[in-house]
């Protein structure tokens, strides 16, 4: 699929074995009804951090964008990537335009740029909500791993059994 072309699909439309008539989440992009990679080009074009521009543009509404990360989580791990990505991709941004004010007379952009504001961490304190998620979503994804691998080894050891 074109990276260009928008998608156009009713998902209310009852083609599918689905909740209610619809398609579930995860067939919309297995079917090529919609394209990951076209929703992570979008995302980061939009730069959109709050997620609103990209699911009007890319599936008509929020409640669509909402229901397609409630019903396929995978999905949503792909926006917390993509949220990343945006996050570096907006900072780089600010860095060049305030090295474009640090070339003029504008001190505090010269100070900024000479003490390297730009690679000092996040701010100090408790942190976010956001930061926790993160933090237990890698702990759980560690725990599950552990969690196989411990499977996996007890098979051999006990020969399969």
């Amino acid at each position: 699929m074109s990276k260009s072309k928008k998608v156009v699909h009713n998902v209310n439309k009852p083609n599918s074995a689905g909740v209610r008539g619809r398609t579930s989440s995860k067939a919309l992009f297995e079917n090529g009804t919609y394209d990951l990679i076209h929703f992570h080009d979008t995302f980061i074009r939009l730069s959109d951090p709050t997620e609103y521009k990209a699911a009007i543009e890319l599936v008509g509404s929020w409640q669509e964008w909402e229901r397609i990360k409630r019903d396929w989580p995978t999905f949503n791990n792909h926006i917390t990537l993509w949220k990343e990505e945006l996050d570096v991709k907006l900072k780089s941004e600010a860095i060049e335009r305030i090295n474009k004010l640090a070339g003029t007379e504008h001190y505090q952009a010269n100070k900024w740029v000479a003490e390297e504001g730009y690679s000092k961490q996040s701010r100090a304190g408790r942190p976010s909500s956001r930061e926790k998620k993160k933090v237990a979503e890698e702990l759980a994804r560690a725990a599950a791993e552990t969690k196989e691998e411990r499977e996996r080894v007890l098979k051999l050891v006990n020969h399969g059994k």
